[in-house]
């Protein structure tokens, strides 16, 4: 050894730094694009190895650092050394763990610029983003609703299915013929027509028995003879005369070809037959005590005369309408005698 060279003397306060271990794993390299955690805050919790050693922090998930006495510039060691913070309610935000995310940072240093807390901005904008994600997601739809889609989808299905099995699968109805639609037609009309024969048969019928029922209850009067039962008589017909013009009334003439003229000289002789017969009615009223032969006569009298001659007249006209339907229809004819 020269006298130059020197020989540094021990320095008993250095502390010695950890032996080389081969198995030991080096840190990542030098990022100039990480980005620096928060700066460091007085406030915040902190949550110490309960204990220490290898065991505890192969317990904790951690490898195990250096003895007591590391270098404070080791990375790697001070790494290892760093307290496990307790999870903040910025974990809710978009970066899980410890740390907050690079947003709830950049908003914590941009905070003393507006006045704000960088704690509180740091704890609120990630707790805004999770409530807005959480907002976000719909409610599940009610079983209820989906049966009442299912309901629906199927009834329209079997409506969809009837309708082209009515209208598209079933054969078209052949029209019929022209002939066979006059026959029909022709049938109705037959049908029609015989209906109202047999109630004009039943009206001229009633009206012509009567009429002969008045005539002999007249006779009865005139010669004062039994004048009580021939003034009922009388009432009875005048109330089947109302009757059948009611009937007469209610008939649809349309089916014969002189069907409106006929029911308009019906009617006619009808009421003048009813007028006759009150008028009878209220003479013989007058006649059933103190009467003798002939029976005299008076203003009730001789206005049913005038009615009933009225009604006569009427009649020739009711007959020559009314026999060619009855011979068609194979009804008796009538004649002016007959009523």
């Amino acid at each position: 050894m020269t006298e130059d060279s020197h020989v540094p003397e021990p320095d008993p306060d250095l502390v010695p730094g950890p032996a080389f271990d081969p198995d030991l794993v080096p840190g990542p390299a030098f990022d100039p694009d990480l980005v620096p955690g928060p700066a460091f805050d007085p406030d915040l919790v902190l949550e110490p190895v309960p204990e220490s050693g290898p065991d505890a922090e192969a317990e904790a998930g951690l490898s195990p650092g250096p003895e007591a006495g590391h270098d404070p510039d080791d990375i790697i060691g001070g790494l290892r050394g760093q307290p496990r913070f307790r999870s903040l309610p910025w974990s809710l935000g978009r970066g899980a763990g410890p740390y907050p995310d690079t947003d709830s940072a950049s908003s914590a240093e941009a905070a003393p610029e507006t006045g704000e807390d960088p704690d509180s901005s740091a704890v609120v904008t990630p707790l805004r983003s999770w409530l807005s994600s959480v907002s976000s997601v719909r409610p599940p739809v009610p079983p209820v609703v989906v049966l009442g889609i299912v309901g629906l989808v199927l009834l329209l299905g079997v409506v969809g299915t009837a309708y082209f099995a009515i209208h598209l699968g079933a054969p078209a109805r052949a029209r019929p013929s022209a002939a066979v639609m006059h026959r029909m037609r022709a049938a109705q009309s037959a049908r029609a027509r015989a209906e109202l024969a047999a109630q004009i048969h039943t009206i001229v019928s009633e009206s012509a028995s009567t009429d002969r029922s008045l005539q002999h209850a007249v006779g009865n009067v005139r010669s004062c003879t039994r004048v009580a039962a021939a003034s009922a008589q009388l009432g009875r017909v005048v109330s089947r005369q109302r009757e059948l013009l009611t009937m007469a009334a209610t008939i649809d003439v349309r089916a014969a070809a002189s069907g409106a003229a006929l029911k308009a000289s019906l009617l006619a002789t009808l009421r003048d037959s009813l007028q006759a017969g009150r008028e009878f009615l209220a003479w013989a009223a007058s006649m059933t005590s103190g009467c003798r032969p002939p029976a005299r006569s008076t203003h009730g009298y001789a206005t049913g005369v005038r009615y009933a001659g009225a009604a006569s007249s009427q009649r020739a006209t009711v007959d020559a309408l009314w026999n060619p339907l009855a011979r068609q229809e194979s009804y008796p004819v009538e004649t002016t005698s007959s009523w």
